[in-house]
């Protein structure tokens, strides 16, 4: 009896499918969505534009180092431009009484491995006796000047 069953053809009609659903724009999330994403975007704008002008002066600061690299300069250059960046930084106040090994430390503590308290005498003496830095001390230097101005903190 199932083989008699097997061997009749089944009369089934086409099946109904629904026409298909079209994919589009239409609804008002698409434009909360827009929405949201443009305004996301210029919230992120906005506050890129504040920290490219916020770090201006590291840059002026860095473009004259590099001037400084590439003539003869003077150890009062280079310590005369790290105290005018820690005033923009951190204000006057804070930082135009510090001298000798107290700006020295405050350079230390406000930058990221920049190591300058143990170039504290030939600083001192490049700058009372009007000398030269040897190569090495020089070279030193302008590393850890390069060094707190790409990495101190602002304004803590």
């Amino acid at each position: 009896m199932m083989d008699q069953y097997l061997q009749q053809p089944t009369q089934l009609n086409n099946l109904y499918e629904p026409p298909p659903v079209p994919f589009t724009f239409e609804t008002i999330g698409w434009e909360i969505l827009l929405g949201v994403l443009i305004l996301l975007l210029l919230v992120l704008a906005e506050i890129w534009i504040k920290s490219y002008r916020r770090n201006a002066y590291r840059r002026a600061a860095l473009k004259q180092l590099n001037l400084y690299q590439q003539s003869s300069w003077k150890v009062q250059d280079v310590l005369v431009l790290l105290k005018s960046s820690a005033i923009h930084a951190y204000g006057r106040q804070r930082t135009a009484s510090l001298h000798g090994l107290n700006w020295l430390q405050f350079l230390e503590g406000s930058g990221k491995n920049v190591q300058l308290v143990k170039l504290e005498q030939d600083i001192a003496t490049a700058v009372y006796q009007d000398q030269s830095l040897n190569p090495q001390a020089g070279d030193e230097l302008m590393d850890n000047a390069r060094k707190w101005i790409k990495t101190h903190a602002r304004k803590p």
